[in-house]
């Protein structure tokens, strides 16, 4: 029996559509190239920055399409519609239009929502980063201020390539006013919890991900996107700075909140997370799941390996979102990406490009090469938990 005609063009749509949530490239790759072997495709499917090589007997095409911000909701429901294809239970052409209504509604929150989470992220992120109670509040509002710019700039063409230097330079500035409101508040945590969702540490660990698992061009590719991201943000910094005259602000150091007090931030911290990440209500407690292996992990780690103690948590991280990916029939990617990007350093390579800016050389190499060890550590650790709980197939 031969394969249905429609079934092709479901799997190049499925492919784009994948890309466009936001599953990195290793992980489109062998989703579709689970799907082609089940449904007797003989196709294989080459993930690159800005397009997908289709090779089959009879040549290859390019699909043009690239990567974008995870959607968790978005990846799952085209993870179960393939499945329901496969089975037979759904036919190609219903299920094309279906990944076409999947696009055509957007995020699963609302606009209010997305930027009062960005506001919630970037407060409970403070404590995590050195802050105390001003700082959470400072954090709170410059996230988002910096959130609803970056926002409105991916919307507007032309603006888009912008975003994250506009974001961090009106969140600069409007930092600077809180700080004058509030009677001082120490920049340093308040600036970077609130910018903390627009950092790309997340987008340099898949990078170096890629390239550990031999997708060497999809690899590079996103190194270089978290390199210029970073640059934008810290060029954002030191012009909002320069504008809001934040610098010339009298400091007042943070006073640290009890490690206790971070248990108590992340139901709150999960909702945000849940919301820019595009999660269904239903991947909430999964989320929150996350979060807490997350923290847990990075304690023991640093416990343990010290500087190196990133390795378990993205370790127990992986595996959990392993375990729950065969139990519940779901994309890893429900566990793995919260959890990883709560751990990942690009708070690490924004103090880097800061530093260097600032001609401040030798903190700006050891800022470096430290984010680079935290990545290695976070990849070394993804891939032995896929050693040990092998991710199912598919995505």
């Amino acid at each position: 029996m031969g394969v249905p005609p429609s079934v092709r063009p479901f799997a190049d749509l499925l492919a784009e559509a994948l890309r466009r949530a936001g599953a990195p490239a290793h992980r489109v790759e062998d989703a579709m190239s689970a799907f082609s072997d089940r449904a007797g495709l003989g196709s294989r499917f080459y993930i690159l920055p800005t397009s997908i090589v289709v090779a089959e007997s009879g040549g290859t095409r390019l699909l043009a399409t690239a990567g974008s911000a995870p959607s968790l909701h978005r990846m799952d429901a085209l993870s179960r519609l393939a499945d329901r294809v496969l089975a037979g239970a759904l036919p190609p052409e219903v299920a094309k239009d279906e990944v076409h209504r999947l696009e055509a509604e957007g995020s699963a929150w609302g606009v209010g929502a997305q930027l009062a989470a960005h506001a919630v992220a970037a407060g409970c992120a403070a404590p995590l980063v050195g802050g105390g109670g001003r700082e959470m509040v400072a954090a709170a509002a410059v996230g988002m201020v910096a959130g609803g710019v970056a926002m409105l700039a991916e919307r507007r063409e032309g603006a888009a390539a912008l975003a994250e230097l506009l974001a961090a330079t009106v969140g600069t500035v409007a930092l600077a006013g809180i700080a004058r409101a509030m009677g001082g508040a120490d920049p340093g945590p308040a600036l970077l919890a609130g910018l903390i969702v627009l950092l790309p540490g997340f987008r340099l660990t898949v990078g170096m991900t890629e390239l550990a698992t031999r997708h060497l061009i999809s690899g590079t590719g996103g190194l270089v996107s978290a390199g210029m991201t970073l640059l934008q943000l810290a060029v954002g910094v030191a012009l909002g700075s320069t504008l809001g005259s934040l610098d010339l602000l009298p400091v007042q150091a943070a006073t640290p909140l009890s490690p206790w007090f971070g248990l108590l931030l992340l139901p709150p911290l999960a909702l945000s997370f849940g919301i820019l990440l595009d999660a269904r209500r239903s991947q909430l407690g999964h989320v929150l799941l996350a979060l807490s292996v997350a923290l847990a992990g990075a304690h023991l780690g640093a416990w343990a390996l010290g500087p190196l103690g990133g390795l378990v948590a993205a370790l127990g991280v992986t595996v959990t979102a392993n375990v729950l990916a065969h139990r519940h029939d779901q994309p890893a990617a429900v566990v793995l990406v919260p959890g990883i990007l709560l751990l990942v350093p690009g708070s690490i390579g924004f103090r880097a490009i800061r530093a260097l800016l600032a001609q401040d050389a030798v903190a700006g190499v050891e800022g470096t090469f430290a984010m680079a060890l935290a990545a290695v550590t976070l990849v070394a650790g993804t891939l032995a938990g896929n050693a040990l709980v092998p991710p199912r197939r598919g995505l």
